[in-house]
């Protein structure tokens, strides 16, 4: 039983980190390919949010009390576990192009950013939060493989897209917090 809290949170991100390591140091005779280590590392990053907005959605405003926040952290680590060994199955089984691989990272982390952002204008409900990030997210994934689906984009051009993304997200924080500092004057 660890006591630290600070502990109680480091140990299964080091634990997780630690593990990704040892396919490189045991597996001298398989490559290991670029969409193996983007979807899985992309599985372990959405899986901690995934599996923390389950704990969200079953427990409510409590995840985070003193009996539940073990079973929210639990939760967070087992969907960083499923989803990086689903995203390492995927790259194994599918042969999907690199450009494929880079939209449904993009869309995986932009549609629930962007629900959740949606959410907070109209609820504050932690459940509602928790729901609207894991529908979002699955939607999301539809959307990539629609998109794929019109257009086999590489690599670079979503690349060049989530940087497009990531400025007008900025773009917008920053006029948020010019309203939110100077009006009203």
């Amino acid at each position: 039983e660890i006591q630290d809290a600070k502990a109680q949170v480091a140990l299964p991100i080091i634990t997780a980190g630690t593990l990704a390591l040892v396919p490189l140091f045991t597996n001298e005779t398989r490559t290991i390919t670029s969409n193996q280590l983007l979807l899985t590392g992309h599985g372990q990053l959405v899986g901690w949010a995934h599996g923390g907005a389950l704990a969200l959605l079953i427990n409510g405003e409590d995840s985070f009390d003193e009996g539940k926040s073990k079973l929210t952290v639990g939760m967070a680590a087992l969907g960083s576990i499923g989803l990086g060994i689903t995203g390492r199955h995927l790259a194994n089984t599918k042969d999907w192009s690199e450009g494929r691989v880079a939209l449904y990272r993009h869309y995986g982390i932009a549609a629930p950013l962007t629900g959740a952002s949606a959410c907070l204008m109209f609820s504050d409900d932690a459940r509602v939060m928790a729901g609207t990030v894991l529908i979002t997210a699955a939607g999301g994934y539809f959307l990539a493989d629609r998109v794929n689906s019109w257009n086999e984009f590489t690599r670079g051009e979503v690349r060049a897209t989530q940087a497009l993304t990531i400025m007008n997200g900025l773009l917008g924080l920053c006029i948020l917090a010019d309203i939110e500092l100077v009006w009203p004057p």
